[in-house]
């Protein structure tokens, strides 16, 4: 239990709120000028809710892999990142790309070759859109590196983002959705790049945000280097991984294949916004080190969404004694145990929000309470 005084002394470190999106909106609107792109802030992650479990299907090509046709890249027009911090790094990961390479740790996803639609892969599209992300922030000074599945252990860059693509028996289900590591050393950081793609990918593709996020998603293994060394970014690399929508979907496809000039831009437009604005994410992170420091357990949680409840009790019907909002730093009182395998997929398809609670200081201080763990990324203890 957390005494009152540790539940006093943080008090005054809680609910701050994320700087607003208008630079990943000046960004993606100059991404956008040469196709006529939107304007908006994109939509605000909603409130959770628990929507039905539909199950993905893994669609293996029946035939070699052909070598990618990719087509002419938007010309790019992006804004210089600034020049006041180093010449930034970003890593961009394309989904299954050379997945058979995977370590021995990793074996169990070396057949997870991705879906397929309309006689294309999903790797032959991973590919399509890094490639020209990876155009358009080269052309604002940003140094890139393109990644296969296997991850030089401990990577290290100012950003990390996995590429892939969503599959579905159920045609209708369309969307992408964005997500950040269950744990990681820069907790900040991660939220914040997870909401800057989130909008900036809004407005520059006019998808809807799908709001199934799987707990796959969440561990998923090259941002989650607590789960192990091996093909994982460094604990002090942002990382998130985006499912740029549903290849199995008409009126995906109609953006995903018709319109990879706009993929790309909405997910250059995040990381950019997320690079201009390093330094005061760097201020933030270290607010999100101090709640830690003062907790028993080392950590604290970085809520991610609005309007979240925090409840008496570890499950959905228990009374609900507080509410904290995105941006939000609570101590974290619950276990900081690493999972023990096997690891199914079967069980990684369970959506993030029903995967339970962690148990973590109220706001003000008093006895211990719980939050949904999909609506928080763990930060963890500093070395």
């Amino acid at each position: 239990m957390m005494s009152a005084t540790v539940g006093q002394r943080v008090h005054h470190l809680l609910r701050p709120r994320y700087a607003a999106a208008g630079v990943a909106v000046a960004l993606v609107v100059v991404l956008l000028a040469n196709w006529g792109g939107g304007t908006g802030n994109g939509p605000a992650p909603s409130a959770l809710r628990l929507p039905r479990v539909t199950a993905t299907p893994r669609l293996a090509p029946t035939a070699p892999l052909p070598p990618p046709v990719p087509s002419p890249l938007p010309s790019p027009t992006a804004s210089p990142v600034s020049t006041a911090l180093p010449v930034p790094r970003v890593g961009l990961q394309v989904g299954h790309w050379h997945i058979a390479a995977l370590p021995d740790s990793l074996a169990r996803l070396r057949d997870q070759t991705g879906t397929a639609a309309a006689g294309r892969t999903e790797l032959q599209l991973n590919l399509d859109v890094a490639r020209r992300t990876a155009a358009l922030l080269e052309a604002a000074g940003v140094q890139v590196d393109l990644l296969p599945a296997t991850v030089p252990d401990g990577y290290r860059a100012d950003a990390f983002v996995a590429i892939h693509a969503d599959g579905n028996f159920a045609r209708a289900v369309r969307g992408y959705k964005v997500a950040p590591p269950w744990r990681a050393g820069v907790a900040w950081p991660d939220a914040v790049l997870t909401s800057q793609i989130q909008a900036a990918y809004s407005t520059a593709t006019g998808l809807p945000r799908d709001p199934e996020v799987t707990d796959n998603m969440r561990g998923y293994y090259a941002i989650n280097g607590w789960m192990g060394t091996e093909s994982r970014i460094s604990a002090g690399t942002p990382g998130a991984v985006i499912e740029t929508g549903f290849m199995t979907s008409a009126a995906d496809r109609a953006v995903l294949f018709a319109h990879p000039e706009r993929v790309a831009a909405g997910v250059a437009g995040g990381i950019l916004a997320f690079l201009q604005s390093r330094a005061g994410t760097i201020a933030e992170q270290q607010r999100a080190g101090t709640v830690a420091a003062l907790a028993p357990t080392g950590c604290s949680a970085v809520v991610l969404l609005d309007d979240v409840p925090i409840r008496a009790a570890p499950n959905p019907s228990a009374a609900v004694i507080a509410w904290v909002n995105r941006g939000d730093i609570l101590p974290y009182l619950d276990s900081t145990s690493r999972p023990r395998g096997p690891f199914t997929n079967t069980a990684g398809r369970r959506l993030a929000v029903q995967t339970g609670y962690y148990r973590i200081g109220r706001p003000g201080g008093g006895p211990p309470a719980y939050i949904n763990r999909a609506t928080v990324i763990v930060q963890l203890p500093q070395p």
